[in-house]
């Protein structure tokens, strides 16, 4: 069976576009791979419509402190690490989980984020 992905997923552009090489997309991380098709899984049911999600990233990434202000991080966030935060706040907005679940699942998806940059 043929799975078409939504033009507007693949051929995101500017700073939301998604990472790639040779044309084919690029994950650091398993977490990375994970969080990407669970945020396209959910929009291909129906429970968001993909500006949304786009809207959302594009948000998370113009909010990137910028260096030399107070808040700047040493390391800046990857661009998945952008993705999780407004997928997080895509699917509590829209009822489709709790900041509890979410909690719950954090620990977890925070020892996959790690687990993988120990293999660098």
């Amino acid at each position: 069976m043929t799975r078409l992905t939504d033009p507007r997923i693949a051929e995101m552009n500017g700073a939301v576009a998604l990472p790639r090489k040779s044309g084919e997309l690029v994950f650091h991380d398993p977490w990375e791979r994970q969080v990407f098709a669970l945020a396209v899984a959910l929009c291909e049911q129906g429970l968001y419509q993909w500006d949304e999600f786009r809207d959302r990233l594009i948000a998370e990434i113009a909010a990137e402190p910028t260096e030399g202000t107070e808040d700047a991080r040493s390391s800046p966030p990857s661009y998945y690490e952008h993705w999780l935060a407004a997928f997080e706040k895509l699917v509590i907005e829209k009822g489709i989980c709790t900041p509890e679940q979410l909690n719950f699942l954090r620990p977890n998806a925070a020892g996959l984020r790690q687990s993988g940059r120990d293999n660098e």
